[in-house]
């Protein structure tokens, strides 16, 4: 909830070079992904195509002169349209949940990753309401968080006028550690949902300077949905009453998550409190798989939004300075999987029947290229470093598609993407998994291991 405080190797494929056509084709669709701006004064957007991104400029103020007192708690902004219980109450979306004991606990140091990453958030609305949410870093510019700590689509409130960062390893008294919003911006399924669509409840705060390097950096990782971490993490800042605003501990807690709702909506058991909107779900390696978005009353569970494919490209079209995802999609008819960093093309490849299975990993600036190679026989694609084996396929007939993604050069710090071949496919002869269970597991089936392709984020 945001909480309202006051008003205010090797190749193996020449034995496979000619084979059946996949029964679903793969595409590459021309669609780019387009961003709507406004001013404090202009609020209407056009359709776009793909993520539709919604940006809203915030205006430069006299932060210093801004009215930090504390104050009562006058109600809760949380983002969606109410749903009232059979006393006629509204009951759905609650300011905190503890599910069973309160096993939240404080964050003893700050100023360790991923804790000095995460971030506590003052929202200011246009009609003097001011709000605390958290928040967590992806740039040194760059914070995502919830949707409805940017904006507002129930209580009529819009965009939020401004918003006040401070990292989790800053002294938020002092104004040097005080960052500002220079704009923000939302999916448009959620700025136009009146109705509070949990799917795309989520948000991104670019501010007006960068932090320096002692704020640790956040890491997405698209949620399983078929095989959930046993345990999650929820760090945050939740409101307290009876301290000034600012000075809220940062609070954390450990659980479960339990069921996928709609596309992306993660059900999960993870103790919450008013003013923990916006923060990671931390995975046992401190990645963010989810971000906390509302709890609920009846039911034993609190809500999220899972990352997925469609998260990490919203936040690639507003942070191109990160590694690109290369997306992972699946062909169930032929077995081929496939790989690119086209966003578009994954749309318009789910649309013929692939399945998404989200980011395998990530296009390292500067790295090495990654060259993709179609056999039109077959229907299946093909990637290598190896320029020689790009060299033989043209001349065996397969079509040369330029480069696909940059693969990582620090092969001390950077994880191997392991190359396996089926010596019995017809099409997908060749997979490529960062996971050597998956690996281990496709070996026992009879994949042949053909060692490491490359390296990767």
């Amino acid at each position: 909830m945001m909480k309202k405080v006051f008003k205010r190797g090797r190749s193996m494929l020449l034995s496979a070079m000619l084979a059946l056509p996949c029964v679903l084709p793969l595409h590459t669709a021309p669609a780019v992904a387009q961003e709507y701006t406004t001013n404090p004064q202009d609020s209407s957007f056009a359709a776009g195509e793909n993520i539709r991104v919604a940006s809203h400029e915030t205006p430069e103020e006299d932060f210093s002169a801004q009215n930090q007192s504390t104050a009562a708690y006058a109600g809760e902004l949380n983002g969606f349209a109410p749903v009232l219980d059979e006393n006629g109450q509204e009951a759905q979306i609650v300011p905190r949940k503890v599910i069973g004991r309160d096993e939240r606990r404080p964050v003893e140091d700050t100023s360790k990753a991923p804790y000095s990453g995460i971030c506590r958030l003052t929202i200011n609305f246009s009609n003097g309401d001011v709000y605390s949410g958290t928040g967590f870093f992806l740039t040194p510019d760059t914070v995502l968080t919830a949707g409805h700590c940017v904006y507002d689509n129930t209580n009529n409130l819009g965009w939020a006028r401004s918003i006040t960062v401070v990292p989790g390893n800053a002294d938020p008294s002092k104004e040097e550690n005080q960052y500002h919003s220079a704009s923000l911006k939302a999916p448009m399924d959620w700025v136009t949902n009146r109705q509070g669509d949990t799917d795309y409840d989520l948000g991104l705060i670019k501010l007006n300077r960068p932090v320096d390097d002692s704020v640790a950096m956040l890491k997405l990782r698209t949620l399983d949905h078929a095989n959930f971490a046993p345990v999650y993490e929820l760090p945050g800042y939740p409101y307290t009453p009876n301290l000034e605003l600012g000075q809220e501990p940062m609070m954390t807690a450990r659980g479960s998550a339990t069921a996928l709702a709609g596309r992306r909506t993660l059900l999960h058991t993870i103790d919450s409190s008013s003013g923990q909107s916006g923060a990671p779900i931390l995975n046992a390696d401190n990645e963010v798989e989810a971000i906390h978005t509302f709890a609920k009353t009846k039911e034993e569970f609190n809500g999220a939004t899972a990352v997925d494919s469609y998260v990490c490209a919203f936040v690639a079209s507003q942070a191109p300075e990160l590694p690109a995802p290369v997306y992972r999609l699946y062909n169930p008819n032929s077995g081929e999987h496939f790989y690119t960093t086209n966003y578009d093309e994954l749309v318009y490849n789910v649309q013929l029947g692939w399945k998404d299975e989200g980011v395998a990993w990530r296009s390292e600036k500067g790295g090495t290229p990654v060259y993709r190679l179609y056999n039109p026989n077959a229907g299946d694609h093909h990637y290598t470093l190896d320029l020689n084996e790009r060299e033989q396929l043209v001349k065996l007939g397969w079509d040369a598609e330029d480069i696909s993604w940059y693969a990582a050069t620090d092969e001390k710090n950077d994880a191997p993407v392991y190359r396996l071949y089926n010596p019995n496919a017809q099409a997908g002869a060749h997979h490529f998994t960062l996971n050597p269970t998956e690996r281990d597991g496709l070996v026992k089936f009879g994949w042949t291991d053909e060692g490491t392709a490359f390296y990767s984020k």
